[in-house]
């Protein structure tokens, strides 16, 4: 799917993981032609992503701030989108750059606790694996995860390259009404959250005063994989996706959506052998950490530092998924 720069424009600012990117750029004055090469815009996508943890107590006070400088970022926002450095922004998936991320020790993921479902809290299959595209040498996932986003386990990881075959069938995701159309095709609706955290995870998390499971979605659709695997082997977020989906409400008749968990550009692949791991990679490359390359955008919003997980990158013994 394509989309023109004026929809992209439109769909950063209504986006607060868009809106959190056009602020960096704002902040540190980066010409457009810079900010939408590769790796500033991987850097750039962390932090945004970092400021708007939804398992952070000034999730929804961070969320407003962001929103609330919309107005001031329209011309930001067309001016990046018209780049023709951008064109990569929204491109399908490239089957021949694709780097699978691998664990050096992989355990088992555990279930999660009574009342937890996976596919409901993580918007994606209990048994899946996820490949980004290489730009210059690094890829989206490379970068989020050395800026500690996410749940992606102890580092290093393992990089591989993926053998894809040609043949799969991908679903490309650009904007909301995408992901609301895969969730609406196949869908499943989100079961009620429990009151609190169970307590092997408020017992791990109460340091930290985390007591909500981020954005209320009880009741809006996610999608159902088992049934989808039968139509597709594969959901592609784009780059521009990851900049205008999240966190952002889509209706019609059919329910509601709202992404909130996807964190870096890449691809949901299903199981199946269409996909397989290739050669050994180099590691990704040191200082990729976004800390080293983009301040932190709380302070320029006034808001609560987001950094609060950053002490669960190592995965303690009572990390509920274990590792990827």
């Amino acid at each position: 799917m394509t989309i023109t720069p004026e929809a992209l424009a439109a769909a950063l600012l209504r986006c607060p993981i868009g809106c959190a990117f056009l602020l960096t750029v704002e902040r540190d004055g980066i010409p457009a032609a810079l900010a939408v090469a590769p790796q500033q815009a991987f850097t750039r996508a962390a932090e945004a992503l970092r400021t708007l943890n939804p398992w952070i107590p000034s999730f929804n006070e961070a969320t407003a701030a962001v929103l609330a400088r919309a107005s001031q970022l329209g011309r930001l926002a067309h001016d990046l989108a018209e780049q023709p450095g951008a064109d990569w922004w929204a491109a399908p998936v490239d089957r021949e750059r694709q780097v699978l991320l691998v664990d050096p020790e992989p355990a088992s993921r555990t279930t999660p606790a009574s009342g937890w479902n996976w596919e409901d809290y993580a918007e994606r299959p209990a048994d899946w694996r996820m490949t980004s595209t290489l730009r210059g040498g690094i890829s989206c996932g490379d970068v989020v995860i050395a800026s500690g986003v996410g749940d992606w386990g102890d580092g290093p990881l393992v990089r591989r390259t993926a053998v894809v075959d040609a043949a799969t069938r991908v679903r490309e995701i650009v904007t909301p009404a995408d992901w609301h159309v895969l969730c609406a095709s196949h869908p499943r609706e989100r079961s009620k959250p429990e009151p609190s955290l169970p307590p092997r995870w408020g017992r791990a998390y109460a340091p930290l005063g985390l007591e909500q499971e981020g954005p209320d979605r009880a009741g809006m659709l996610v999608p159902d994989w088992s049934a989808l695997a039968a139509d597709l082997d594969g959901v592609h977020l784009t780059f521009a996706g990851l900049l205008t989906v999240p966190f952002v409400e889509h209706a019609s008749d059919a329910g509601s959506t709202m992404m909130w968990s996807w964190d870096t550009e890449g691809t949901m692949w299903l199981q199946g052998a269409f996909l397989r791991a290739g050669e050994p990679m180099p590691p990704a490359p040191e200082g990729l950490d976004s800390d080293k390359l983009v301040r932190r955008l709380s302070k320029y919003l006034g808001t609560p530092p987001s950094g609060l997980l950053m002490q669960a990158r190592r995965r303690p013994w009572w990390w509920p998924f274990g590792r990827r």
